[in-house]
């Protein structure tokens, strides 16, 4: 097997951690149960397939949908109904799934690139499919081009946050900056969530089970880190401590900018805010009741790069 097979490269991040540390580091908050129910979502998730089923039925459940698609076309006449049957390509979808749901992700790819060119609408999501398998593959360069494809992805937080974690990842410090920047100022909550001293991954789990979510909303976030979820098992801890460190090497004190007087200065210190870090906490609503502080100042501060809580 070539790196290029590989399912995941952990070499650009591993930085000789040992395998069974990291996961067990990431693990060390769970019951027995919620591991238990963290590695049977892990192996099976809860897409279009059951995960019920025992592992012959598995193999016959695949072998099925394998021998249904040998057996169709993708010609514009047969792709969407079969008398009798499921719509084809829900058909393939769900055989993508479930190849995806047990590591076959070059198999998978294949499927959902085929259905993505058969589809032009996208009504099936394949594009959160696409890209999570190229974070998954540790192929950013296909899934840094693929998000670039078309200008609605660079909006789309199932599409942003995969790639963000494809750009920790692989040390592309610039791009997962500006992906931060944007997301901060896009989705409520994902300040907070790069704050966090640990990878809440309970509530990317959470998220699997998600029957709708509102754009830009938290939910949002964590669906798509559930996308990614097999990835995330291994690197969640380091990807939580990259975003800790990058937002603590940009900390600064607000005195170091020439835009508060000294009077505003310490009405902020009166309230325990000296810093960008601290000021990230507060809504502009919040700072606007702190004394000596308004609007016109909050812009400064804005332009100046700080972002406040959407709280």
């Amino acid at each position: 097997m070539t790196d290029k097979d590989k399912v995941i490269s952990l070499k650009q991040y591993r930085q000789n951690k040992e395998f069974e540390a990291d996961l067990l580091e990431s693990l060390s908050g769970l019951t027995d149960e919620e591991i238990d129910d963290l590695y049977d979502e892990f192996a099976f998730g809860n897409g279009l397939y059951d995960s019920g089923a025992s592992g012959s039925e598995l193999v016959k459940e695949i072998s099925a949908l394998e021998e249904l698609e040998k057996e169709r076309s993708m010609s514009p006449k047969k792709a969407w109904i079969a008398e009798g049957q499921p719509p084809y390509l829900e058909s393939k979808v769900e055989l993508a799934m479930l190849y995806k749901q047990n590591g076959l992700y070059q198999k998978a790819l294949t499927h959902f690139l085929e259905i993505y060119q058969a589809d032009p609408n996208d009504s099936l999501g394949c594009r959160y499919e696409i890209m999570s398998l190229y974070v998954l593959m540790s192929n950013y360069e296909m899934a840094s081009a693929f998000f670039n494809s078309h200008k609605e992805h660079k909006e789309d937080v199932l599409m942003q946050v995969p790639l963000l974690i494809a750009a920790i990842l692989n040390g592309h410090q610039e791009t997962a900056e500006e992906l931060i920047l944007q997301l901060c100022g896009q989705v409520d909550g994902f300040l907070e969530f790069c704050l966090q001293d640990e990878f809440p991954m309970l509530r990317v789990l959470d998220a699997g089970a998600l029957e709708s979510y509102q754009p830009n909303s938290e939910d949002s976030l964590y669906l798509a880190l559930y996308n990614v979820l097999p990835l995330l098992m291994t690197a969640s801890t380091y990807v939580q401590a990259w975003l800790n460190n990058d937002f603590a090497e940009e900390d600064e004190f607000l005195e170091d900018f020439d835009i508060l007087t000294s009077a505003q200065l310490q009405s902020l210190t009166n309230y325990g805010i000296r810093t960008v870090a601290d000021i990230a906490n507060y809504s502009e609503t919040q700072l606007l009741t702190i004394p000596k502080i308004g609007k016109a100042t909050l812009e400064k501060l804005k332009e100046a790069g700080v972002i406040f809580s959407e709280k």
